[in-house]
């Protein structure tokens, strides 16, 4: 299976890693932002394995570190709608599953 991000989820992902560059410097940063890619590439194996995200129904969420990545199954396999640090309130943070990129 395959997966792909909403253009919020890239954005997230841009932000987190640009944070991750000024808090913890370039190597820690691209260390957690393969990971997290891995990650992707996981939940598209195996969709199944996040849970149901009552904020954001018809999507599941999985912690990744201190993040939440809010996706959503499809035929041709996941949509990673939003990366969020699992100190946000979810339910203020919306997803366009409209949106992709």
């Amino acid at each position: 299976m395959s997966y792909r991000l909403t253009e919020q989820a890239f954005a997230d992902l841009i932000d987190l890693t640009q944070y991750g560059i000024e808090k913890f410097g370039q190597p820690a940063a691209e260390k957690y932002h393969l990971a997290l890619t891995r990650t992707f590439e996981l939940l598209a194996d195996l969709p199944a394995i996040g849970r149901d995200a009552p904020d954001h129904p018809g999507h599941r969420r999985f912690w990744h570190g201190r993040h939440v990545i809010y996706y959503r199954e499809e035929d041709a396999g996941i949509v990673i709608a939003r990366l969020l640090h699992v100190a946000m309130d979810a339910a203020s943070h919306p997803i366009d599953p409209g949106n992709e990129e």
